[in-house]
């Protein structure tokens, strides 16, 4: 059953929660994985599930295996004067202690680079909070100071406030006082009056 039709992939989408695999065109995107209009998957089994067992071991078996006698022998004999009877194992024992090592020491910088890094940010974090309580000082006292300013303010207001009420009393006073006093001189006017009438009906 052939001819097969393949899409190639160009983007990688996440779709309802699903990875999808696909070529995103003008007029919309292909998933490959669908078996309706791409046969990727038809065609990727025809290549890989016969002979992918075989595929494996051939790897294992043979590649592997040919890849590794040739490097064992190039560690043996580097420049065809190593004695043959030396053993490739050993020194490969070698190599794996010297790899060792050198991870070893390359673990030991990044820690240290690690720890000058957390050291570098717990001086950041300190300056930054000593900055936090200097400006949280500092509000403090400009409240302080303005409460301060709030207080001596409403104190010189009640000592106004008393001035005034008391000036007020005083002219109240002086008011009725005054008053008092006219009342008086009417009085005693409309007294001396009436006593002077009082007499002339009598001599009469």
């Amino acid at each position: 059953a052939g001819p097969y039709a393949v899409v190639g992939p160009n983007v990688i989408t996440v779709e309802k929660g699903r990875r999808l695999r696909g070529r995103r065109y003008p007029w919309g995107f292909v998933d490959i994985e669908n078996r309706e209009h791409c046969d990727f998957l038809a065609l990727e089994s025809l290549l890989f599930t016969p002979c992918i067992y075989k595929l494996k071991c051939e790897t294992v078996d043979v590649l592997y295996e040919n890849y590794r006698t040739n490097k064992l022998l190039e560690v043996s004999e580097p420049d065809g004067n190593e004695e043959l009877d030396k053993n490739p194992f050993l020194v490969l024992e070698t190599e794996h202690v010297t790899e060792h090592k050198l991870i070893t020491k390359r673990e030991k910088s990044l820690l240290e680079k690690f720890e000058t890094k957390v050291k570098e940010k717990k001086k950041l974090l300190l300056e930054q909070n000593n900055d936090f309580e200097l400006s949280v000082l500092k509000e403090r006292m400009e409240v302080a100071e303005e409460t301060q300013n709030i207080q001596k303010e409403r104190k010189d207001l009640e000592e106004e406030i008393q001035l005034w009420e008391d000036q007020m009393f005083h002219l109240s006073n002086q008011a009725k006082s005054s008053k008092r006093k006219t009342l008086n001189l009417a009085f005693g006017a409309f007294k001396k009056k009436h006593t002077r009438n009082l007499s002339n009906s009598s001599n009469l």
